[in-house]
């Protein structure tokens, strides 16, 4: 699979003005056990499914750096997936992403807003193309 290809890292949900789920409660830290003592085993946590998480594609100029919710990307390629972990079912959340890339020695950047529920796919693309200017008709 290349490197466009690759589901990137998970996107944590947002804390936006849509609603979140609460983080999960705290538990009491498990004592470290006594010399010779077996520990307990550590408390198993549900893997993620697709009832509990969402699949955003981004398609950018290959050199573009992409942030989600201001938190800079690391994935590159033309077509870059992110999930999304933890998404409750019922609630949709709200990505901004933003989309930045050099040209004629400028830097372009573009912003988008998608929203996301638990087990649902969302795309948005991004194309920095320039509007050709010439052959276009002008108001006086």
């Amino acid at each position: 699979m290349g490197a466009c290809d690759a589901v990137g890292p998970a996107v944590a949900p947002p804390a936006a003005d849509e609603p979140t789920p609460a983080p999960p409660p705290k538990l009491p830290p498990t004592p470290a056990p006594e010399p010779g003592e077996v520990a307990p085993p550590a408390a198993k946590v549900a893997p993620p499914t697709r009832a509990n998480s969402g699949l955003l594609t981004i398609w950018v100029p290959y050199e573009a750096k992409v942030y989600i919710n201001d938190h800079e990307t690391t994935t590159t390629g033309s077509r870059r997936k992110y999930v999304s972990y933890g998404l409750k079912p019922g609630l949709t959340y709200k990505y901004v992403i933003r989309a930045e890339v050099e040209r004629e020695g400028e830097l372009v950047e573009q912003t988008k807003t998608v929203h996301l529920a638990a087990g649902e796919r969302e795309g948005v693309a991004f194309g920095f193309n320039p509007l050709p200017a010439e052959g276009l008709a002008s108001t006086p």
